[in-house]
């Protein structure tokens, strides 16, 4: 990241550039997309010091604008109604368990995790995104080993 500040002394104005700063506002711009409030890449979930203690939903890999691979979402959720944080504590080891099996290559048992997910939680727009996404794929016969379910480019 590069730190600049432009101006005069009665004016100033500073701003960041840089990869680092482009892929936050990737992340930023796509969570209307989803329908939630926050993301972080791995990336950022390794670095998390007490990651145990901050609400995580793994929605695996993700095409984003200006990325020229996948990149590995997760949501942060703490910041939720009671309720709609307990819905995700009950769907959120289901779709790390559907999004490992997507990795490995087993879609047909992931696409079951993500049908268990989407009945606890019918609402969920990031289940029902990755859903409908791998029954295309699967349907279109259009899968690759370490397949992206989201493209939100």
């Amino acid at each position: 990241v590069i730190l600049g500040t432009i101006g005069s002394s009665e004016r100033m104005d500073s701003t960041v550039l840089g990869s680092t700063v482009n892929m936050a506002k990737r992340l930023e711009e796509i969570t209307k997309k989803i329908g939630v409030d926050m993301l972080i890449s791995d990336q950022v979930a390794k670095q998390l010091p007490n990651r145990n203690h901050c609400r995580l939903r793994d929605l695996g890999e993700a095409w984003v604008k200006g990325a020229l691979r996948p990149l590995t979402i997760f949501e942060v959720f703490d910041q939720d109604p009671p309720e709609v944080r307990s819905l995700k504590d009950r769907t959120g080891s289901i779709l790390t368990e559907a999004m490992g099996l997507v990795r490995t290559g087993h879609l047909e048992a992931a696409l079951e995790k993500f049908q268990e997910a989407q009945l606890i939680s019918p609402q969920d727009l990031p289940t029902c995104l990755l859903l409908a996404s791998l029954k295309n794929l699967l349907e279109q016969n259009h899968v690759t080993r370490e397949t992206a379910l989201l493209d939100l480019r």
